[in-house]
């Protein structure tokens, strides 16, 4: 997962067979695949029951050895955000202070690190981080791993007011669309940000949007695409909105 990290490679859109030499995936997890690359998503969570927790990327730890130890991304603080969000707007996720039975730890802040609390190679937030424009987090539910019918309506109820708030999220940093001086859509633009600078890009749809979701700061962002002048803008992102952003590029001469 961290191959093009080490060698200097892309920080986005890893190539899936890069890092998983030999590897066919299995059907349903093929479909996923087609489905994010055909629908680009700006924010998503993947939920189940086992504990009472937002986990945030990275999932997979660096070292070799394998053993749990907290392994941030490049935007450690957006993620931090994003599952803060989701603790606190849940009843009892963040306020909690025994632990579920089958584990002997609470989280501060109902958050974790992915891989600080246990890793996972593969997982599904790190891969749509790494190869799609999507912001992904994992929420355990509930403590009891499969919850009884009767237990659901309680579930929606402590969650209802989490998952507004968290859908809410796509509305800040920036946004825009990426086209030629003909007016033209640019598919594959590479969204860069810098002051301060954010090691890992986005790129932009078929029909030329992007998003990038940014907490409030001052920030550089700038656009390259293959045959195209690279243009930057400053941009302050502000609280609680997202920032109008488009690009026009001009086309290198030959």
């Amino acid at each position: 997962m961290y191959r093009n990290e080490i060698i200097g490679g892309k920080n986005h859109h890893l190539g899936y067979g890069e890092d998983m030499t030999n590897y066919v995936p299995e059907p349903e997890v093929q479909a996923y695949i087609e489905w994010v690359e055909e629908y680009p998503f700006v924010l998503s969570a993947n939920m189940h029951d086992g504990d009472l927790v937002a986990n945030y990327p990275f999932d997979d730890v660096r070292s070799f050895n394998g053993r749990p130890s907290y392994t941030m991304s490049p935007d450690d603080s957006l993620f931090r955000h994003l599952a803060r969000t989701y603790s606190r707007s849940h009843a009892t996720m963040s306020t909690r202070t025994r632990a579920c039975s089958i584990y002997s730890r609470t989280f501060e802040d109902g958050i974790t690190n992915g891989a600080s609390w246990y890793t996972v190679k593969g997982g599904i937030q790190d891969y749509d981080y790494l190869h799609t424009n999507c912001f992904d987090i994992t929420l355990e539910l509930d403590c009891i791993k499969f919850s009884s019918e009767s237990g659901l309506e309680k579930e929606w109820i402590d969650n209802k007011d989490a998952l507004i708030q968290y859908m809410y999220q796509i509305h800040m940093g920036v946004k825009g669309i990426i086209a030629s001086t003909d007016d033209m859509p640019i598919k594959g633009a590479v969204v860069h940000v810098g002051g301060p600078g954010i090691n890992h890009d986005v790129t932009s749809t078929k029909d030329g949007e992007y998003w990038r979701l940014l907490l409030p700061g001052t920030y550089t962002i700038t656009v390259s695409a293959e045959g195209y002048f690279s243009k930057g803008f400053v941009v302050e992102v502000v609280e609680n909105s997202v920032t109008p952003l488009n690009f026009v590029l001009s086309r290198e001469v030959p």
